[in-house]
């Protein structure tokens, strides 16, 4: 999962997770009810209200509905793809803390809302979450969805600002994890790298000895006979294999596929002059000699384009790893 997704739309999404029946709280030692029909309307004359009227960013509010089916899945849908979720803990309902749960080990950018702080558990309380006090009384309301309003537009420029700050301790826990997955990126990077340079150096020796032999073409015919060696594909075959057999899980599979056809082709091209090659000293003749030199002239007419595709390959990985 990418927890550290940049917000760059210019229309955001905000998830409300909260409770739909009544709940129960202690607040100052007394006993807070809270029915069904306040929840809507704290729904609505609070969070959404104040998230929609956020001035800088236009920020689409909804909360899950209460339907048949697929109610998780929708829930978990809506998780993932929400820039940032509002998390009314109040009355510690067990749904609630479950959909938080899930939206830590989705995606950052998550803001906790209680009305009484000191229930809301202390690894999660350091993080965005703030207490509102919700008033019942119509004329105590505007001034207290101010405040609201004021804290709830604080946290949601915070996320806006920092997008990768951590929001949880999950959030926490990846970012060291995190630390880790990249020096193993960076090392099958760097290793690929190493075997894709290794190859290159590998040809270019090749093509140094193809045209070694070629400026000798004149005195093989003439004498009818071939190089004693040529072409060692041992040192070529263990990076290739390397290369194309092991799995790398920090480059995507398109890559390492385009990468290995790419080798496998140009492995092709010289492993069929190394054949020739071959059956050549075995039944050496005119004929076969000038079949060897027909597919040398082959391979260097394309010295250009195989180096060209080798340097591609490698500046693609090369480009991959963070240069700080």
């Amino acid at each position: 999962m990418n927890l550290t997704a940049p917000i760059a739309t210019l229309t955001l999404k905000c998830f409300v997770i909260m409770p739909f029946s009544s709940t129960k709280h202690l607040k100052d030692g007394k006993e807070i009810q809270i029915s069904e029909k306040e929840w809507l309307s704290i729904y609505s004359d609070w969070i959404k209200k104040a998230v929609e009227s956020f001035p800088s960013r236009k920020i689409i509010c909804q909360r899950s509905q209460l339907v048949p089916g697929s109610f998780i899945k929708g829930i978990v849908q809506q998780l993932n793809d929400s820039e940032i979720v509002i998390a009314d803990v109040t009355g510690q309902k067990a749904n609630v803390y479950y959909e938080l749960g899930i939206r830590h080990s989705l995606k950052l950018g998550t803001i906790i809302i209680s009305q009484d702080l000191s229930s809301v558990p202390s690894d999660l309380n350091s993080y965005y979450c703030f207490q509102y006090n919700y008033e019942k009384e119509h004329f105590e309301y505007e001034a207290a969805f101010r405040f609201f309003e004021a804290d709830l537009h604080q946290k949601i420029n915070a996320i806006i600002d920092n997008p990768q700050s951590a929001d949880s301790p999950v959030s926490d826990f990846l970012e060291l994890e995190h630390y880790y997955s990249r020096q193993r990126f960076l090392d099958e990077q760097q290793d690929y790298l190493y075997m894709l340079n290794s190859v290159k150096n590998i040809i270019e020796k090749f093509f140094d000895e193809i045209k070694g032999v070629k400026s000798q073409e004149d005195e093989f015919k003439l004498k009818n006979h071939m190089p004693f060696a040529f072409i060692d594909f041992w040192l070529f075959d263990s990076f290739f294999s390397a290369i194309i057999m092991d799995w790398y899980e920090e480059i995507k599979p398109e890559l390492q596929d385009e990468i290995s056809i790419g080798l496998m082709q140009i492995r092709e091209l010289f492993y069929r002059i190394y054949q020739i090659w071959e059956s050549t000293t075995k039944n050496i003749g005119p004929e076969n000699i000038n079949l060897f030199f027909i597919h040398i002239d082959i391979v260097l007419k394309g010295e250009s384009a195989i180096f060209d595709q080798l340097q591609k390959s490698i500046s693609t990985i090369d480009n991959l790893i963070p240069k700080n």
